[in-house]
């Protein structure tokens, strides 16, 4: 899983609720349950991967077939492929992708994590910039084309307003300020 999570920009926990969720991939099973991914489940993750970075919704794109996803992204506008992307492989990416999954199991607590986690890793100002702002025009967009549900949203909302309060409380000169 290392190998394909660095080789398509996806975090483990991206790949699996792909897997899981929207049947996007099949991976083979050892005989330790380690996935086992063919060339072309990889291939068919990166092309995924590429079109959710520019704005697809990964319900819709994980149930065409190859042709019409390799269709797809050769039709993409130069750069358009990373409106999401800073810095191709960014620790942001990998956490934008992360809180994404979880928004999309409507996981709080794995969001949650995912946040605070990044927070206290990467500080709050990158947080901010590279993730939280990344994250809730995803957010919006899921919400206005039907990808997510009102409940992911308002839950989502709910986490990044509580990970922003609590990374301020320290700098509130009083309890009432």
């Amino acid at each position: 899983m290392k190998v394909v999570s660095e080789r398509t920009g996806l975090s483990p926990h991206v790949l699996r609720v792909w897997e899981r969720r929207y049947a996007a991939v099949r991976p083979e099973r050892s005989e330790s349950n380690r996935r086992l991914y063919a060339e072309g489940e990889v291939v068919r993750l990166e092309l995924m991967a590429t079109l959710t970075r520019a704005g697809h919704a990964i319900r819709q794109v994980a149930k065409l077939p190859d042709g019409d996803l390799e269709s797809m992204v050769a039709a993409l506008p130069a750069g358009k492929a990373f409106k999401d992307r800073s810095v191709s492989g960014s620790p942001e990416e990998s956490l934008l992708e992360e809180a994404w999954a979880s928004v999309l199991d409507l996981d709080v607590e794995a969001l949650r994590s995912v946040l605070s986690n990044a927070v206290v890793s990467i500080g709050i100002s990158r947080v901010s910039e590279k993730l939280m702002v990344p994250l809730i025009e995803r957010i919006g967009t899921g919400w206005e084309s039907g990808e997510i549900s009102v409940a992911e949203e308002h839950a989502a909302s709910a986490v990044i307003k509580e990970v922003l309060f609590a990374t301020s409380r320290p700098f509130a000169e009083s309890a009432g300020a």
